[in-house]
């Protein structure tokens, strides 16, 4: 039984693009939830929010150069890899805030360390 021929590249386009589409929508939805509920304007809901906005530029990069297959062009190439670089790097730090957030809490008892 032979499966149809079916160009990888395109697979993969639409990987990306329903993964960047869905990643969108639901840190949108953590940010809207932040935004709506006073009740979660805490610091650790905070660093989640901020996580979300980070992994909505890193998704909106993919999307550009996804959604774009035929163009190439130095400004989208330049453009998305800025934000890539920005999101990833600010995704990493944040992270770090989250792990330290975590030791100060659980190894010496503080209850809110921000």
């Amino acid at each position: 039984m032979d499966l149809p021929d079916i160009d990888s590249e395109v697979v993969f386009r639409w990987l990306v693009i329903v993964g960047s589409i869905l990643s969108i929508i639901f840190s949108g939805a953590v940010i809207f939830a932040y935004l709506k509920f006073k009740a979660l304007h805490s610091f650790a809901f905070k660093l989640v929010t901020i996580i979300c906005i980070t992994d909505i530029l890193n998704s909106a990069a993919y999307l550009l150069v996804a959604a774009t297959p035929g163009v190439s062009s130095v400004f989208i190439c330049q453009l998305s890899g800025s934000i890539l670089q920005f999101s990833n790097l600010a995704c990493f730090l944040t992270t770090s805030i989250i792990a330290y957030t975590t030791l100060q809490t659980l190894l010496f008892n503080q209850k809110n360390p921000s």
